[in-house]
């Protein structure tokens, strides 16, 4: 990212007024002046029910692109630790748009700040963006159960039944800008 991409970035932000090109190569969203941001991190839980386990970790990887047209195309990919029985997950989103059961949003929260909520039937995952200079970033994740919920309640990938977890949190994570 240029300096004046990374200026473009701040002021687009700030109006809140961030978009996403369709999902091309980096090279590609660069030629149109676009911003790809990608990341990672480990998701680690340990599985309540059905079939008890600890220490699950699952990779989450992201790839975010950014125009100027209030829209934000994003990619993510989860695997488990060793990258098998992955999904793959493509959308373009307006920024604002709501966030229904299980669906998720993106906001400007500041210049050099976005924050996708994800909301799960029992908890919310927050996981925001800041840009820290022109090629580096920073990812955090914060899961948060709802009010009353002892445990979280996440589809599992391998079949899409109902599975709950405790002890969710985010490790290792890391974000760069291209």
């Amino acid at each position: 990212m240029t300096a004046a991409s990374a200026s473009r970035l701040a002021v687009i932000a700030g109006a809140g007024l961030l978009a996403a090109a369709s999902l091309a190569s980096p090279a590609r969203a660069q030629a149109q002046g676009d911003t790809v941001i990608e990341g990672s991190y480990y998701t680690v839980s340990d599985r309540l029910r059905p079939d008890p386990a600890s220490g699950l970790r699952s990779l989450q990887r992201f790839r975010i692109v950014l125009s100027g047209a209030n829209q934000i195309s994003e990619t993510w990919r989860a695997s488990n630790a060793f990258g098998f029985g992955g999904s793959t997950t493509q959308r373009t989103r307006v920024l604002g748009g709501s966030a229904e059961e299980g669906g998720s949003r993106w906001q400007v929260a500041a210049s050099n700040k976005l924050v996708r909520t994800v909301n799960h039937p029992q908890s919310t995952t927050f996981i925001t963006v800041t840009t820290v200079s022109n090629k580096t970033c920073r990812v955090d994740v914060d899961y948060r159960l709802k009010p009353g919920f002892s445990e979280f309640k996440f589809r599992r990938r391998v079949d899409r039944k109902w599975a709950y977890f405790a002890n969710t949190h985010a490790e290792s994570p890391s974000c760069w800008i291209q």
